[in-house]
């Protein structure tokens, strides 16, 4: 009985890791995203440029959002890091 319940709360534990770590990538690429973005349409009103900086901050948060991710997911090497691939 004891080692039932033992098995049950490493399979929540699991679960819970795992939601943890897919809400980093979501928070990882809303402020990687957001933050440029935010800082362009600054600049755009305090130099009075109307959308030059926002698309630069746009084009370069993206870029710099899914560079991250994916860093997160595969690796510099390019090689998956999930445990999900040892099973193959």
């Amino acid at each position: 009985m004891e080692k039932r319940e033992g098995d049950r709360k490493e399979q929540k534990e699991r679960k819970a890791a795992e939601y943890l770590r897919y809400s980093h990538l979501g928070l990882q690429f809303l402020i990687g995203f957001g933050l440029p973005t935010a800082v362009g349409i600054w600049l755009d009103r305090r130099w009075g440029t109307v959308v030059l900086f926002t698309i630069l901050g746009i084009a370069l948060g993206f870029t710099a959002a899914l560079y991250s991710i994916y860093g997160e997911l595969y690796g510099r090497g390019g090689k998956r890091k999930d445990k999900r691939d040892d099973r193959r």
